[in-house]
C-alpha cells in the first residue's frame, strides 16, 4: 500500500475538513440516490506535519478503494480534541462514527452512554491476545469492551551521557538520590505541573508499593504512607532552588544543564532534532527497591460513539486501521508504537528501552471522572508540594486532594 500519497494543499484542506465543524453535514449518504456509496465520519488527532496529513488522507483513500466506504475526516488539534468531541456528539452537525480517544477517558464516556460497547462487532480477524495487555485493558469498563488500542507509549528515564555514564544510571531511588552534580547542573528535570504532575506521580507511588485508587472502597488511595514517601522522594531529587532555576530555563536538559529527564518515545526525535550533539541514554523507571520498574502509559484508543448509525462500517475502518502497515503509519504521527506487540520493532537502542518498559505499564484508574481528579486535585497537590517558592506540606496537600477527589468521584 502506498502510504505517502500526496495531495495539493488546497485539496488537502478540503479533504481534512479539519479543525472546524461549521458547515459540516450530518453523517449519511454522499448524495445521488439509493445507489450512492455509504459515508462515515472519522474524528482524529490532526497530525502536525503536512506530510503526515497527506499520508493520513492517502491511507483513508486506500480504505475507500478497498471497501467502497467513503470517509469524511475531521482532524482536530489534540489540545482541542476532547471539547470538540463532546460538542460533536451532543449538538454538532458532524456526528463521528469512529473516533480517537485518550485512554483515561474511556470510563467517563462509557459510563454516560456516549460510546458503544463493541464486543458484538469484533471480527474474527482481530485477535485481542495480540495487543499489549495494559493498553487493551484501558478499553474495558464494567466487563465490556468499548474500544481498541491504536498506539501506546511509556515514560522512561532519559539521561545525558555527557554527564552520566551508563554504569551510573540508577536502578533504585537510593542510587538516583546519591548522584552528585556539578554546581551548574541540576539532577532532575522534574515531572511538570498540574495534569502532568498527577500523571507522572503514579509511577512514583506505585514504585514504592502504593497506588492511586482503591477499587474495593471506590476512593482515592494516594494519601497514604507510600504517597507521602513518593512525594518526599520527589522533593529530595528536586533538591534546591538552584536546581529549580535551572529547570525553569528553556530546553535545559537538551542544552546539557540537567542530568535526568522523564519522557516518552515521542520526545526522542524531538530532543535529537533540537540538539544533534546530545548523546541521550535511557533506562527503565527507577524504583524504591529495584524489584519493579513501573511506568505510566500514554496512547490513543479507537471508539465508536453511540450517536453513530453505521457501527458496522465504522468497525470495518477500525479493523483496517489495526493492520500492521496502518498501525505503524499512525504511530509515526505521534512518535508512539503500535499497540500490537508483534509490531513494536525498532533498531534504535534508546527507543528499545521504551518497548522494554511496556512489560510494566500502569493504567490510570478506570473510573469516570478520573481526569478531573488527576488534573485538578492530585496534580495540583503534587505541584504545590514541589514548589520551592511556596512549598505546601505533604500531608496537608495530599489530604486536601483526597477530600476534593472523593467528593468528585461520589457525584
Amino acid at each position: 500500500m502506498s502510504l505517502k500519497k500526496t495531495l495539493p494543499l488546497a485539496a488537502m484542506a478540503l479533504a481534512m475538513a479539519g479543525a472546524t465543524l461549521a458547515g459540516c453535514t450530518d453523517n449519511g449518504d454522499t448524495g445521488g440516490g439509493s445507489g450512492a456509496a455509504e459515508q462515515i465520519n472519522f474524528m482524529v488527532y490532526q497530525p502536525s506535519d503536512q506530510d503526515d496529513q497527506r499520508a493520513l488522507q492517502g491511507l483513508i483513500e486506500e480504505f475507500t478503494e478497498e471497501t467502497g466506504i467513503q470517509v469524511r475526516l475531521n482532524a482536530v488539534p489534540k489540545d482541542n480534541y476532547d471539547s470538540t468531541f463532546k460538542s460533536a456528539i451532543s449538538r454538532g452537525s458532524y456526528k463521528p462514527d469512529l473516533a480517537y480517544m485518550d485512554q483515561p477517558l474511556i470510563a467517563t464516556y462509557a459510563s454516560d452512554g456516549s460510546i458503544s460497547a463493541i464486543d458484538d462487532l469484533l471480527p474474527e480477524t482481530i485477535d485481542l491476545d495480540a495487543f499489549n495487555e495494559s493498553a487493551l485493558a484501558t478499553n474495558r469498563y464494567e466487563g465490556k469492551l468499548y474500544g481498541l488500542p491504536l498506539n501506546l507509549t511509556a515514560s522512561v528515564l532519559f539521561y545525558n551521557r555527557a554527564l552520566v555514564s551508563d554504569e551510573e544510571a540508577p536502578e533504585t531511588w537510593a542510587e538516583w538520590k546519591a548522584i552528585e552534580t556539578p554546581a551548574d547542573v541540576a539532577l532532575f528535570d522534574g515531572i511538570g505541573s498540574g495534569g502532568y504532575a498527577g500523571w507522572y506521580f503514579q509511577a512514583f507511588i506505585e514504585n514504592c508499593g502504593g497506588k492511586l485508587y482503591d477499587e474495593s472502597t471506590g476512593k482515592v488511595a494516594f494519601n497514604s504512607e507510600q504517597g507521602k514517601e513518593a512525594a518526599q522522594f520527589l522533593k529530595d531529587i528536586y533538591r534546591n532552588e538552584t536546581d529549580d532555576t535551572i529547570r525553569s530555563s528553556t530546553n535545559a536538559f537538551i542544552n546539557g544543564d540537567i542530568m535526568f529527564k522523564i519522557g516518552s518515545s515521542y520526545d526522542i526525535d524531538n530532543m535529537r532534532k533540537q540538539n544533534p550533539n546530545l548523546d541521550v541514554g535511557a533506562i527503565l523507571m527507577p524504583s524504591k527497591t529495584g524489584e519493579h520498574h513501573y511506568s505510566v502509559m500514554g496512547g490513543e484508543n479507537l471508539v465508536i460513539p453511540t450517536c453513530s448509525t453505521k457501527r458496522e462500517s465504522a468497525m470495518k475502518l477500525m479493523e483496517f486501521l489495526m493492520e500492521k502497515e496502518q498501525m505503524e503509519l499512525l504511530a509515526e504521527f505521534t512518535g508512539n508504537f503500535p499497540s500490537i506487540t508483534e509490531y513494536q520493532v525498532t533498531e534504535d537502542p534508546v527507543k528499545q528501552v521504551v518497548i522494554d518498559q511496556f512489560d510494566e505499564l500502569l493504567m490510570r484508574p478506570i473510573v469516570p471522572g478520573w481526569m478531573s481528579v488527576n488534573d485538578l486535585y492530585l496534580g495540583q497537590a503534587v505541584t504545590d508540594i514541589l514548589d520551592h517558592e511556596e512549598q505546601r506540606d505533604i500531608s496537608e496537600a495530599l489530604s486536601w486532594a483526597e477530600e476534593a477527589s472523593n467528593r468528585t468521584l461520589e457525584k
